[in-house]
């Protein structure tokens, strides 16, 4: 199990850097055109990228927010959303324990 932890990051600005770097690219003709552009391209653009570390299977929000909050935009497309009442220092090993049982009764589809 990878864990990740992520502070003053913004998906919006990442998929705009990611953007931005893939445009740089085509200028100096790197990527021969608009074409050849795909998501392959632009994952290996966005911070992540460059961890080696597959998109999340899994997002725990905390605080009972019911929102993303510009949280890994491109990275969670297909990621299970679980979302709990406790803040974050509050969650226990058994709150974990149920999370990973919920995780596991469902079935992923990744948008098919």
């Amino acid at each position: 199990m990878t864990s990740n932890l992520c502070v003053s990051y913004g998906g919006r600005g990442d998929i705009v850097n990611a953007c931005r770097s893939v445009a740089k690219k085509i200028m100096s003709g790197d990527i021969s055109s608009v074409s050849d552009i795909d998501e392959e391209i632009l994952s290996k653009e966005m911070l992540t990228g460059t961890c080696s570390v597959p998109d999340p299977d899994l997002l725990i929000r905390t605080s009972g927010e019911r929102r993303l909050s510009n949280f890994l935009l491109w990275q969670v497309a297909y990621s299970e959303l679980i979302f709990i009442e406790k803040h974050w220092p509050a969650v226990t090993r058994d709150d974990m324990m149920d999370i990973l049982q919920e995780y596991s009764r469902r079935k992923r589809r990744f948008g098919q």
